[in-house]
């Protein structure tokens, strides 16, 4: 009995000794490979930590830009010495210039998005972040060559017009309007003005975004495999467009008085003077900065404001997630209106010039589709879907005054939409 007791004894105690050293044998094991030399986490991720993020962003942007006509075909006889009629316009007046034309189709904007934050113990997270995006520019002209070179038999559509008034004489344009055979000759008596039977116009429109944001993020819930949290913030967001329209009144210099010739349009009857085939007369191009005007209309809406969301991730397995963040915002815009007439040379005076500033209230929401993926502890690689919808901003779809000596372009309210896609990654340290 004894003998079985003391056998039995030693036997438990043997059992106990393999057991402790095989949990220190096991507690010892050094972590499995592979092992990456970055300074990325820590053994204690629940006390938290600082993060980085980068991501490039492509967001597509409303372009407001509406149907409005700038030039047409033709010109006006100012003094009815080329008709025998003030004011009479000559041409087919067929449009040849459209503000939309600058208005797309809307291309993706490329950028950059970086934010930083810190992840306090409990699970409470602070971010700052910076988005910019770099400009989306369009761009339109027409010149004095029509559709298959179709300027009627006076040549009349050869020149574009735009009905701009009220101007000074400093904008009258160049002494003779065009050298051409057979063209209608008009001096500056008959073509009055820069915009008045011009060679070229050309538009362009600029759009450019940035943002800053101050976020914090709250754990609701959180499981295994789910977690939501609420997201509440302060956002600056700054919307800048800029329109911009130049007309080159292209005009020439004479060596000598010019005699024309009279003629009459055997179709339409219309009168109008040329030059004679045979002339002694010498024409200098005159491409003085005096005889072309820039006509230019900003709008820069800068926003500050709260912002408030939630969000939800899911956890699938293989060290991937999805997650989605829904939020809204509403903010103080402060609207800068700005449009602006002046000769080539901006050192010429004189300039008409515009300027408003107007306060809206602007709300805005949000959504944020995402798929994570995590290689290894520490690293989060992210792409998603974005969208940015902002209501009551201002914008000018309308944006030529032509009254150039009391302007009042049509800013406007306008609804602009955001979407675009992001990729980036980030490091948890």
């Amino acid at each position: 009995m004894f003998r079985r007791t003391f056998s039995l004894f030693w036997l438990l105690t043997a059992g106990f000794v393999l057991a402790t050293g095989g949990a220190r044998a096991q507690d010892a094991t050094p972590p499995p490979d592979p092992i990456f030399p970055f300074p990325l986490y820590h053994d204690r991720p629940e006390t938290g930590g600082l993060y980085l993020t980068g991501s490039y962003v492509m967001f597509r942007e409303t372009n407001p830009l509406k149907h409005q006509a700038i030039a047409f075909r033709g010109f006006f006889d100012t003094d009815g010495s080329a008709t025998g009629r003030v004011g009479r316009f000559v041409g087919s007046h067929t449009p040849a210039l459209f503000a939309d034309d600058a208005g797309g189709p809307d291309s993706y904007q490329p950028g950059f998005k970086i934010s930083g934050g810190w992840r306090f113990e409990g699970g409470l997270t602070v971010e700052l972040s910076w988005m910019q995006l770099m400009k989306a520019q369009y761009g339109a002209a027409a010149s004095l060559v029509p559709r298959n070179f179709n300027s009627r038999q006076d040549l009349a559509d050869s020149f574009l017009t735009a009905p701009v008034y009220n101007f000074p004489p400093d904008y009258s344009g160049p002494e003779v309007k065009t050298a051409a055979l057979g063209r209608p000759l008009l001096t500056v008596n008959q073509g009055y003005g820069i915009w008045n039977a011009a060679e070229v116009m050309s538009i362009d429109f600029i759009q450019r975004y940035q943002q800053f944001g101050l976020t914090g993020r709250i754990p609701i819930y959180e499981t295994d495999c789910c977690r939501s949290y609420g997201l509440v913030g302060f956002r600056f967001a700054w919307i800048w467009e800029r329109f911009r329209w130049r007309t080159q009144d292209a005009g020439f210099t004479t060596s000598s008085p010019l005699d024309p010739t009279v003629n009459i349009d055997p179709i339409t009857g219309e009168i109008f003077r040329s030059l004679p085939l045979t002339t002694n007369v010498t024409l200098i191009p005159d491409l003085d900065p005096r005889n072309a005007a820039i006509y230019t209309n900003i709008v820069s809406n800068r926003m500050y404001g709260p912002t408030i969301g939630c969000g939800n991730e899911w956890y699938l397995g293989h060290g991937f997630a999805l997650g989605c963040d829904l939020g809204a915002a509403l903010f103080m815009d402060i609207v800068k209106e700005r449009a602006n007439y002046e000769l080539s040379d901006k050192e010429i005076p004189p300039h008409a010039k515009r300027a408003l500033t107007v306060y809206k209230v602007v709300p805005e929401l949000t959504a944020a589709f995402n798929v994570f993926w995590y290689p290894i502890e520490g690293v989060q690689v992210q792409v998603g879907w974005d969208m940015m919808a902002f209501f009551n901003t201002v914008g000018a779809p309308e944006p030529v005054s032509f009254n150039w000596g009391a302007m009042d372009p049509d800013w406007r309210s306008t609804f602009r939409w955001f979407d675009g896609f992001h990729a980036g990654i980030g490091f948890i340290f």
